[in-house]
């Protein structure tokens, strides 16, 4: 989307869950706006998280591809112009043990 706050533009909510997040970077190669970056700090598990780079809702496009290949769930992407939602599904959280 392009335009600023001021202009009144309705910009995407991008949500990066810092606690569960294993730093992989898969969120950061798949942003096609180069607006994903490892944060300054540590989580508990030791590794840098993912974070919106500043201005990054701006430039967001609200594709839903960084919340899309993140193997933890950890990105929730809203797209509120197109009333889209990405990310880990609450019905589908944990392991099944059916599964071989």
């Amino acid at each position: 989307m392009t335009g600023t706050v001021a202009e009144g533009a309705v910009l995407p909510r991008v949500e990066f869950d810092a606690q569960i997040c294993k730093g992989c970077g898969v969120c950061i190669e798949a942003c096609p706006e180069d607006i994903i970056e490892y944060a300054g700090s540590f989580n508990h598990r030791g590794v840098l998280p993912t974070q919106l780079v500043p201005d990054g809702l701006v430039r967001c496009s609200a594709c839903g591809n960084c919340a899309v290949v993140c193997p933890d769930g950890a990105v929730t992407v809203d797209n509120l112009r197109k009333h889209l939602h990405y990310g880990k599904n609450p019905l589908r959280i944990g392991d099944m043990h059916y599964c071989p």
